[in-house]
């Protein structure tokens, strides 16, 4: 790491300033975003996937991904492209962010 006047600079060129800070408590949202055929898809946290401008639970995806991929004018093969990605962002979630059960 080098020092670049008040600003620290690692990897690159990635700077946070000197008096940047976290607070207590805070968990860093880890999440990913997919290119898919027609539109893309993002975990946007708290359970929650974009596809393209429709941003909802992943359990609403769950039970209205046949519907919508139709009214947006999906193939069937698209349809089931789109119905892997909720898969994948459910099985993400739970990997990543439910908690432990006592």
């Amino acid at each position: 790491m080098r020092q670049s006047g008040t600003v620290r600079q690692s990897g690159n060129d990635a700077t946070i300033g000197d008096r940047a800070t976290i607070g207590d408590g805070v968990i860093l949202l880890r999440g990913f975003y997919l290119s898919g055929t027609k539109h893309t898809v993002t975990y946007v946290g708290q359970n929650k996937i974009q596809i393209g401008c429709h941003c909802k639970e992943i359990s609403w995806f769950k039970e209205n991904y046949e519907g919508l991929g139709r009214r947006e004018g999906y193939s069937e093969s698209e349809i089931l492209e789109y119905k892997g990605y909720i898969e994948l962002a459910e099985m993400f979630h739970k990997l990543n962010y439910n908690e432990p059960k006592s």
